[in-house]
């Protein structure tokens, strides 16, 4: 089977072309597992392998909570998932999200959680997909999230296929859940390495980069005009950060370095974009450091790809690894040169001295250096910009991501074939070097 790159984009091809190549009736069945509450990258990777899968396959969705259900909706996707809503506002279920679980207490949490949530909802799913009889169940996010769907899947014998996007430690249930996806989809090398570590065979798990958008992250057109909208000067040399403002996201560690160069005479300005319960005590900082004028909290926007394109650099301090950095992948898109810490998925998408540089995690003088390098090399920085467009075009652009996962499930699931075999062999996609 061929498939249209263009078709595969859901953000470009028309919904009424999409609705037109309808699978053919008594085809094989996909249930999606969708669990995130907040819009981001996942879902919308999701929109657009549903948009491409159903051109091949039956789909539906089943997810707990209500907010993502137009998106699929209206592209004439059914969605489940009501009944599951109600026990999520139970009063038990509820305790236990909430309960303050301390470090060094998942085996407690992880019994809680088997106790009140998974080893009830195994029934659920069970009964969901005897009556849905999917070839194919796809879990989104992480197992963790997903213990009773994929346990009940095995109970029943519905392959799973399962895509993965955090750096996870796995309790003792999750080991054996691992057990049951014949093929995992881990956006990062070093998501599959804690994957492995927790048991999961190599050869099952396939590396496929987080897709950005490129026709929504792109370079400005006009990018004086769209710094000036932004309220930032010709003169100054702009660093942003973009993402949740929580502690292990070293946003500290920036404000030190940006307090650095101002010293050095760099006239340098922040946009700190995102929010979080960690905004209060860096705000704090930036005023202590005397660096608050040239500080601007911009707080949650829809539209990122704007200060990323009007930005000089984006840093990205992260002091724990990052399963993979979805903002220096969109500021690459948009052609803004990146400094990031040396650790996680950062180090598979950032080229050092290529696209940008990476640093030792946790030191401001690292940071400041860096970024002092690329304020005063206008030459050098504007070939990182067109170095870092060019490397997102070609590592992950969202089309890549969608075809990759498409071509990982007609191998790994011939389950999906139509007519389907008498006797499936479960081949599995075998990474190069696996």
């Amino acid at each position: 089977m061929t498939l249209d790159r263009g078709q595969c984009d859901g953000r470009t091809a028309s919904m009424l072309a999409l609705k037109e190549q309808l699978p053919a009736q008594g085809s094989p069945k996909v249930l999606f597992i969708e669990h995130n509450h907040v819009y981001g990258g996942t879902v919308y990777f999701l929109r657009d392998l549903i948009s491409c899968a159903r051109q091949h396959w039956g789909v539906v969705v089943w997810m707990p909570r209500a907010p993502f259900r137009g998106l699929f909706e209206m592209e004439g996707v059914r969605v489940l998932g009501a009944g599951h809503l109600n026990f999520e506002q139970s009063r038990l279920f509820r305790l236990v999200k909430r309960y303050p679980f301390r470090r060094g207490e998942a085996t407690l949490r992880s019994i809680v959680q088997l106790l009140v949530y998974t080893l009830p909802m195994i029934p659920h799913f069970a009964r969901l997909y005897r009556a849905e009889r999917p070839a194919v169940v796809h879990v989104n996010d992480t197992v963790d999230m997903n213990r009773a769907e994929l346990l009940a899947a095995r109970l029943t014998g519905v392959p799973v296929a399962a895509h993965v996007t955090n750096i996870r430690r796995f309790t003792l249930l999750d080991r054996l859940a691992l057990q049951v996806p014949r093929v995992f989809i881990a956006s990062s090398e070093a998501i599959k390495a804690s994957y492995v570590a927790g048991g999961a065979a190599p050869a099952r798990i396939l590396v496929v980069f987080d897709g950005v958008d490129m026709h929504r992250f792109r370079p400005s057109q006009d990018r004086a005009a769209l710094r000036a909208e932004l309220e930032v000067g010709t003169d100054h040399f702009c660093v942003v950060s973009v993402g949740r403002i929580i502690p292990w996201k070293g946003l500290d560690v920036l404000a030190r370095a940006v307090a650095q160069l101002a010293d050095e005479g760099t006239n340098v300005r922040w946009l700190v974009v995102g929010e979080g319960a960690g905004k209060p005590g860096l705000e704090a900082l930036v005023h202590a450091l005397g660096i608050a004028d040239r500080v601007r909290f911009v707080g949650q926007v829809e539209s990122p790809e704007r200060y990323l394109a009007a930005a000089d650099v984006l840093v990205q301090p992260s002091l724990r690894p990052e399963p993979l950095g979805r903002a220096v992948q969109e500021a690459m898109a948009v052609g803004c040169p990146v400094v990031a810490s040396a650790h996680g998925g950062l180090v598979e998408i950032v080229h050092h001295g290529e696209t940008g540089f990476l640093v030792p995690p946790g030191q401001p003088l690292a940071i400041a250096e860096a970024v002092a390098q690329l304020a005063s090399d206008p030459g050098r920085r504007a070939e990182m910009a067109r170095n870092a467009r060019a490397h997102a075009l070609a590592a992950f652009s969202l089309d890549a991501q969608v075809e990759t996962t498409i071509r990982c499930y007609e191998q790994a699931f011939p389950e999906l074939a139509y007519p389907p075999p008498a006797h499936p062999t479960g081949r599995v996609f075998h990474e190069h070097g696996a």
